[in-house]
């Protein structure tokens, strides 16, 4: 009976330290995925700063696009693995408020300086309230963005950060509710249908 206890308590403790073990290994691999993420977002920050030099002579909707699109993406699946109020994923998203706001200015000033036709999208989400509607018009914003490849740019901000740059954005467009769409400097309050979109941009 004792050595059957014994057995129990060693299998148990072998299970716990296992846990234990493979949910540090985890947590490393999360840490090193956001510091990577954080430098390349500072990158793509830096890389706006140099495009702004002679903006005329690249394609700054193209490369700042891509960069964003796949920083995105990847911000995207490690707030599905670590959950939405994840302390980390949070600061990864205020890092890339930052980062869009940035390629925003850098956008308009391209359009205007060099003369290019490209219809810009502010996209004011949350993953609190309305949040279910937030994500429908992602995934329409999603389609029009595949859809019509150098001709739409567009920049998600998470209402709820509370960052005094996308602050600014909020109190310049009044933006009340969730979702809300901000299309060439006019203002969509609400759920917006793809159609409606279409025929704005």
């Amino acid at each position: 009976y004792i050595q059957t206890v014994v057995i129990t308590l060693s299998i148990f403790a072998l299970g716990v330290f296992l846990g234990f073990y493979i949910s540090e290994i985890r947590i490393g691999e999360m840490l090193s995925s956001y510091e990577s993420l954080r430098l390349k977002i500072t990158g793509a920050i830096l890389q706006t700063n140099i495009l702004e030099g002679e903006l005329c002579k690249f394609d700054v909707l193209g490369i700042t696009g891509k960069e964003k699109v796949e920083l995105g993406r990847q911000i995207e699946e490690m707030e599905n693995t670590r959950g939405k109020t994840d302390e980390e994923v949070l600061r990864l998203k205020e890092d890339y408020s930052l980062l869009s706001i940035n390629q925003l200015l850098l956008l308009e000033k391209w359009k205007n300086e060099c003369n290019r036709n490209v219809s810009v999208i502010l996209f004011f989400y949350s993953n609190v309230n309305n949040a279910t509607k937030s994500e429908e018009q992602g995934f329409v914003l999603d389609f029009i963005y595949a859809k019509y490849p150098g001709r739409v740019s567009t920049y998600a901000f998470d209402f709820d950060i509370d960052n005094p740059a996308v602050n600014v954005l909020k109190k310049k467009y009044d933006i009340r509710i969730v979702p809300t769409l901000v299309i060439n400097e006019k203002v969509y309050p609400d759920f917006q249908p793809r159609e409606k979109i279409e025929g704005l941009i």
